[in-house]
């Protein structure tokens, strides 16, 4: 399948919009130090201009892929530290169709990740921890301008900080709260 780098040369012309293709992002989430953040469950991303979702969602396979082999000793284990990694991803996006589409795309890996892990632990997929990674991933992917760090409707950009509770190294079941909501200039 051909990638696309652009949808039109009105919306390069208007926005700058282009796509990475797959290669270059796989390349540049390879060099040192970002490879090791793609695989900590806890490092933070944050994407300011996220498109489709090209490189936030190839970080999500790679923090998802980290949970199969590092906490995966029961469905309940993966299902709470998945969506501990998800918590960890943050995008900005200008164009609301391409901010819809990231969510979607996000969404779209982990439940085929969790679709996996459920046919091998033999279990069920859960409505409850599908829901909460709908959450997440609408509360950390927001429609907006991240050079003026507002949303279209010249509101502050505020993020959904999430933390968890009972992280100790052989938990199973992590709780995750949302701490607060802080505006993007506080995290700049």
């Amino acid at each position: 399948m051909e990638e696309i780098g652009i949808k039109s040369k009105i919306r390069v012309q208007k926005h700058g919009e282009v796509f990475t293709p797959k290669k270059i992002v796989n390349k540049m989430l390879d060099t040192p130090g970002i490879s090791e953040a793609c695989k900590s469950i806890q490092a933070t991303f944050l994407e300011p201009s996220a498109g489709e979702g090209a490189f936030i969602v190839a970080i999500l396979d790679r923090k998802l892929n980290m949970v199969v082999k590092q906490y995966n000793d029961d469905l309940r284990q993966f299902e709470n530290y998945s969506l501990l990694a998800l918590t960890s991803l943050y995008g900005i996006e200008l164009l609301e169709d391409n901010a819809q589409t990231c969510v979607l795309n996000m969404f779209q890996k982990y439940y085929e990740v969790y679709q996996k892990q459920v046919d091998y632990h033999n279990g069920k997929l859960k409505k409850n921890v599908l829901g909460s990674a709908k959450e997440i991933i609408s509360s950390n992917i927001c429609q907006g301008n991240f050079l003026t760090k507002e949303t279209i409707d010249s509101k502050p950009l505020v993020f959904s900080e999430w933390s968890p509770l009972n992280m100790k190294k052989n938990t199973k079941i992590v709780k995750v709260q949302m701490v607060c909501q802080q505006n993007i200039r506080q995290f700049l």
